[in-house]
């Protein structure tokens, strides 16, 4: 199994913590972010891990009305529940987006435990030139309010949220390309097995190799690509593994040195 990948990506969001609900259920994110200058926007992706059979959720994201003006939103969680969710519903305003996605009106399907799921991607229009931008999920935005939820099979619970800044970085990489060769493969695990025990170099990317994105090389990071590759339903951290690409996510000690 293969991942093509090419590039495109100039912004990134840099997770520095997370906070409220409860983190033993699920947790929201923010992912990657294409930047377009020929229209003057940027679409962001959120991101969810649930850690429990889950009927439906709600989010919730604020945005500055002075910078950015929330466009569209494209749902993509059909592609992981395998068909498209029953009720989806949402509001766009000048200050932000709220949505409500119900998996089965009839409660008989659920939605299995997943890690990193793209629920969907939002569009925005970039209203000060030059500026960067903040995002933040917030809860009791709207009118009617929505709060960032998600409803399990044991009842409803709030999500953990993480706290985010908005960087221009030049180091754009796909997570658990080890070997830089524009493809994600059964090459790569071997290659970070032969830098950890064998005399392989230094990866050229050592975000690109942190293939599970704990701020360390080891070999979890060989087990998460073949967890990838052969397991459907395990995903990788952004960004990645498909393209374009883009940058680091979480605020670590690793460098990419190469683009990759």
């Amino acid at each position: 199994m293969r991942s093509r990948i090419e590039f495109s990506f100039l912004l990134v969001v840099v997770a520095t913590s997370v906070y409220g609900g409860d983190c033993d259920y699920c947790t929201y994110r923010f992912g990657r972010h294409e930047f377009r200058p020929s229209s003057s926007s940027y679409t962001v992706e959120l991101l969810a891990t649930m850690r429990g059979s889950t009927e439906g959720l709600s989010m919730a994201v604020r945005n500055d009305a002075t910078l950015l003006r929330p466009e569209a939103i494209t749902y993509h969680v059909g592609k992981v529940l395998g068909r498209e969710p029953d009720f989806t519903a949402e509001n766009i305003a000048d200050t932000g987006v709220t949505f409500k996605i119900i998996f089965d009106a009839a409660r008989s399907e659920t939605l299995a435990p997943v890690e990193n799921m793209v629920v969907g991607v939002v569009r925005y229009t970039i209203l000060a030139e030059g500026a960067e931008p903040a995002l933040e999920f917030v809860d009791g935005l709207g009118n009617p309010a929505v709060d960032n939820r998600a409803q399990f099979v044991d009842g409803e619970h709030s999500c953990c949220l993480g706290t985010v800044a908005l960087h221009k970085q030049n180091e754009v990489f796909v997570r658990g390309d080890a070997n830089c060769d524009a493809w994600v493969d059964v090459a790569d695990p071997v290659y970070v097995i032969s830098y950890l025990f064998g005399d392989e170099a230094d990866p050229p990317c050592m975000d690109a190799a942190d293939a599970n994105d704990d701020g360390k090389i080891d070999v979890g990071d060989a087990i998460s690509i073949l967890s990838f590759l052969f397991d459907l339903g395990v995903f990788l951290p952004a960004p990645g593994p498909y393209p374009p690409g883009g940058h680091d996510l979480t605020d670590d000690a690793l460098s990419c040195d190469q683009r990759c």
